[in-house]
């Protein structure tokens, strides 16, 4: 069912959808197309860390890690932040799922369906991330929770976004449009209704769609070599030039 936002939203729907993508998207691809063609996006970020145990929540451990380890070491690289934040918003969903059903029933009558066994989960995760957890107190555990619960949030919006428009809208959005995504006012429902904007932009659409298939690779850490970073930089110059013209027009 197609979102209808109220009027006090609408505006903000059509400014972010007007303002999604980077002025200046030509020269940015300009400048880390090569160096991705060459390195891929996330280096040494996402390695097998040997300090976290190996089990049935390996993978979601490890989203969380490495979207800690991004916000200590990486703080101004966000593409790598928005990509890390949906992987951990992934993980964590296809664990509850998995905790849900496994639980059903069982501890239907005490903890609701999951929640128990989900929040002692988050607890091991913290403690496997951080090492100063058994010696933070209530107050710091708390915030720690609360981050992680953020992260794995602001990865949900992320995602959204990127289900509906591919993953070149984490790496092509302005500092204004992700500013929006990371605005508490700014509802799930409107995002969703910001991407059906988006998808109805033709011009928009066309830079994202060009450049999905990089941002597929790069968010999948794997056969991004493949590509031509030349031959699609010739084809982004191509394609601003001819919205430019068609806007000279308009």
């Amino acid at each position: 069912m197609t979102y209808k936002p109220s009027n006090a939203a609408t505006s903000k729907v059509a400014f972010a959808a007007r303002n999604c993508i980077r002025t200046d998207y030509v020269q940015f691809l300009e400048v880390n197309l090569p160096r991705w063609h060459r390195d891929g996006l996330w280096h040494q970020t996402w390695p097998s860390d040997p300090t976290i145990a190996q089990g049935e929540y390996e993978k979601l451990q490890k989203a969380y890690s490495c979207v800690c380890r991004i916000d200590m070491r990486m703080g101004d690289d966000p593409i790598r932040s928005r990509m890390a934040m949906i992987s951990l918003h992934l993980e964590y969903e296809k664990n509850y799922r998995k905790w849900k059903a496994r639980d059903s029933g069982k501890h239907m009558a005490t903890t609701g369906v999951g929640r128990g066994n989900a929040s002692s989960l988050i607890d091991n995760i913290l403690e496997n991330t951080h090492r100063e957890w058994d010696t933070t107190d209530t107050a710091g555990k708390a915030e720690l929770r609360a981050k992680f619960h953020d992260r794995k949030r602001y990865g949900k919006r992320w995602w959204l976004l990127a289900n509906a428009l591919g993953p070149s809208i984490l790496v092509l959005c302005s500092s204004r449009f992700a500013g929006m995504v990371r605005n508490t006012t700014v509802t799930a429902t409107m995002i969703k209704a910001i991407a059906q904007a988006i998808q109805a932009d033709a011009e928009s659409m066309s830079v994202l769609d060009l450049v999905r298939p990089v941002a597929e690779t790069l968010f999948h850490n794997h056969d991004y070599q493949r590509h031509d970073p030349q031959q699609l930089l010739r084809r982004v110059r191509g394609l601003r030039a001819s919205q430019s013209a068609q806007g000279e027009y308009r």
